[in-house]
C-alpha cells in the first residue's frame, strides 16, 4: 500500500504537492506530472470565486462571503495526514462530484502557471462581488483559502489594499502565518488590516494551538459527537453558525462539526469530546 504522505514531496512547481482528491490531476497516481496540468492542457476555469451552504449563513450576520476553492492539499504545506484525508474540499457535498474537481484544479493550474493573469481575473471578482454584496447592504467579505493555506499577505498584498472595502479571513495551519497575524498590531508589521486568521487544528499541532491562543489567535477544531463547553480551558463556540471568524470573541476555540470523510477519521484529525461534557450540538 502506498503511504500518501511519503508521496506528497515538492516537484518541479516550487510549494505544489499532491492532493488527496482522488479525483484530480494532482493526486499522486494521476498520469499526468504536476507540471504537466497546464491551462492550455485542462482549460481555464470560468470563475475563482465561489459560494457555499456555510458562507451563506453570513447573511445573518450581514455579510456576503464568496470563497476561492483550489486543489485541496496541493498548496497547503502545512497538512496533516489526517487533514488531507478528509478535507471537505473534495469529500462533502458537491464538494465531491468530479465536475467541482476539474475547476479546482483549472484554477490551481491557472494560479501556479499564469499567474498573473490569474491575479487579474480574481480581482475583477472581488470588485464585482463587493459591488453586489453592498447593493444589498452587507459587508463584502472574501475567503482566499477555501482548501488550501497560501499566505496570500506574501504572495500578492496588494490584494488587500486594493480592495480596503472588503474583509478578508482565512484558516491557517503555518504558524508563520497565524504568529504574523498575532504581531499585526506591533510597530513595524505590514500585516494588512481587513485580513483575519484562525489557526486551524490537527492531530499534530495541539501545542502550536496553545502558543496561539496565548499570543490572542483564534483556533479552530474539528469534533464529533457534538461540541465541548471548552478545549484546553478556553471557551468552544459553534463555528458552523456562520464563516464570519473575525467576528469571534477573543479568545475562543471555533467548534466545526465533522462532516464528510471527517466523520471516519481514526489518525486524531477530529476530536472526540466526552460525552458528559458536551453542550447540545450543532449536527
Amino acid at each position: 500500500m502506498v503511504n500518501y504522505m511519503d508521496t506528497r514531496t515538492n516537484n518541479k512547481l516550487k510549494g505544489l504537492l499532491r492532493t488527496g482528491d482522488p479525483k484530480s490531476l494532482y493526486r499522486f497516481d494521476s498520469p499526468l506530472n504536476p507540471e504537466e496540468v497546464t491551462p492550455s492542457r485542462i482549460g481555464y476555469p470560468r470563475t475563482l470565486l465561489s459560494t457555499s451552504r456555510k458562507t451563506e449563513k453570513g447573511r445573518s450576520v450581514g455579510v456576503s462571503t464568496k470563497v476561492m476553492y483550489l486543489t485541496p492539499g496541493a498548496l497547503c504545506p502545512a497538512a496533516s495526514p489526517g487533514c488531507v484525508a478528509a478535507c471537505l474540499g473534495f469529500s462533502s457535498g458537491r464538494m465531491s462530484l468530479q465536475q467541482a474537481s476539474f475547476a479546482r484544479d483549472r484554477r490551481t493550474s491557472l494560479f501556479i502557471h499564469e499567474r498573473d493573469m490569474f491575479l487579474s481575473k480574481l480581482n475583477s471578482e472581488i470588485a464585482e462581488h463587493a459591488d453586489e454584496a453592498r447593493a444589498m447592504g452587507l459587508v463584502p467579505c472574501v475567503r482566499l483559502n477555501g482548501s488550501s493555506d497560501v499566505d496570500w499577505s506574501e504572495v500578492a498584498p496588494q490584494i488587500f489594499r486594493r480592495h480596503s472595502d472588503c474583509m478578508f479571513y482565512d484558516y491557517s495551519k503555518v504558524p508563520g502565518i497565524a504568529l504574523r497575524y498575532a504581531a499585526r498590531g506591533d510597530s513595524g508589521s505590514s500585516w494588512p488590516t481587513n485580513y483575519a486568521i484562525t489557526f486551524s487544528v490537527a492531530e499534530h499541532n495541539t501545542k502550536r494551538a496553545l502558543q496561539m491562543l496565548e499570543v490572542g489567535v483564534n483556533v479552530s477544531v474539528v469534533f464529533s459527537g457534538g461540541l465541548p463547553s471548552q478545549w484546553l480551558g478556553v471557551k468552544v463556540i459553534d463555528g458552523d453558525q456562520h464563516d464570519a471568524r473575525w467576528l469571534d470573541p477573543n479568545p475562543c476555540v471555533v467548534g466545526l462539526s465533522a462532516k464528510g470523510l471527517a466523520q471516519y477519521d481514526q489518525t486524531g484529525f477530529v476530536v472526540r469530546p466526552n460525552w458528559t461534557t458536551r453542550t447540545k450540538s450543532s449536527v
